[in-house]
């Protein structure tokens, strides 16, 4: 019984360290999903339109509850990186409940 509970202890842990891969960076999916919220909150349509990329991502970074890692990326200095990175940020987001289980190919973790 009691190794039933630690498995399911460590099950429980381990889910909780899902990770999200963009480029060479990585990101806990509880700072994606932060990001998400600050990303719909903000009205970020120019994310998907095409529109000016980067005056977005200022927005978002600007955003003091945008978690650390990410806040990482606003100092990067080159430009197409950021845009780049925040691209594969808002791709991911939109499968942020498939990140949960791990059957995005941007997560893994569990």
């Amino acid at each position: 019984m009691w190794t039933r509970a630690l498995g399911l202890l460590l099950l429980i842990h381990l889910c909780g360290s899902v990770t999200v891969k963009v480029g060479d960076l990585t990101f806990t999916l509880d700072s994606v999903k932060t990001f998400k919220e600050i990303k719909d909150g903000s009205h970020t349509v120019e994310l998907r339109s095409g529109g000016n990329d980067y005056k977005s991502y200022v927005k978002i970074c600007k955003n003091e509850d945008l978690p650390d890692e990410i806040k990482a990326v606003c100092d990067i200095e080159d430009v197409s990186l950021v845009e780049e990175t925040f691209k594969g940020l808002d791709s991911v987001t939109d499968h942020v409940d498939v990140c949960e289980v791990c059957a995005f190919a941007a997560c893994t973790g569990c």
